[in-house]
This record gives C-alpha cells, structure tokens and sequence, in this order.
C-alpha cells in the first residue's frame, strides 16, 4: 500500500461511522489535500468544494476558512490566482470576529 492510499485509508478510517459529523468538513478537507499532494487536482477540487458546503450548512466559519486556504492554494499552484483570491476572499469576508486565531492568523507554510 503506497503513502497516499495509506493516508487515505486512515482518514476513511478516522471519518466514517464516528460520530464525529461536526468534523465531516474537515476530514474532507485533509482528504483534498492527499488528492493534491498525489496530483489529481480536479478530484481535490470536488472534495474541497464539498467540504465548503458542509461547512457552511454547519455554520462552521474556521472548518470554511481552513478548506478555503487549502482551494485557494491548490487554485494558485494551477495558475488559477483570480479564483484563488476570489474564494479566500469571499471566506474572510464573513468574519467579524476571531482574527487572533490560530485559523485566522496561520501563515502559508506553518500547516
């Protein structure tokens, strides 16, 4: 079994029957993020896009900002940079509060 098949049999394993619905976002988004380290872009994307749906019918703004960060810089890596700062922005302008935190604040680089 290769490292990605590895990774994504673990985050099946953690996310499926868990009871943990709440972090369905964020499970999707780990999972799009082993799809774009592995180079399927457009599987990552699907999975990304459905964690921001979750994520907002939860009312989860930082499980939407963390999937955001992870689109944006998957959109960016594909030269797509208007996309990419489109979707950031459209998340960071539902914020009103929380800017101290570790979610809000993370610097490229420091996942």
């Amino acid at each position: 079994m290769g490292k990605i098949d590895q990774a994504l049999s673990i985050i099946d394993q953690e996310g499926t029957g868990s009871g943990l619905d709440w972090y369905t976002a964020e499970f999707l988004r780990i999972r799009g993020d082993v799809y774009a380290a592995a180079g399927d872009a457009v599987l990552a994307q699907e999975i990304y896009d459905t964690s921001l749906s979750i994520a907002d019918a939860q009312g989860a703004l930082s499980r939407r900002l963390r999937t955001a960060r992870s689109l944006s810089r998957l959109l960016f890596q594909l030269d797509r940079r208007a996309d990419a700062l489109e979707c950031l922005e459209g998340t960071l302008q539902r914020f009103s509060e929380g800017f101290q935190t570790r979610d809000f604040s993370k610097r490229e680089g420091a996942d």
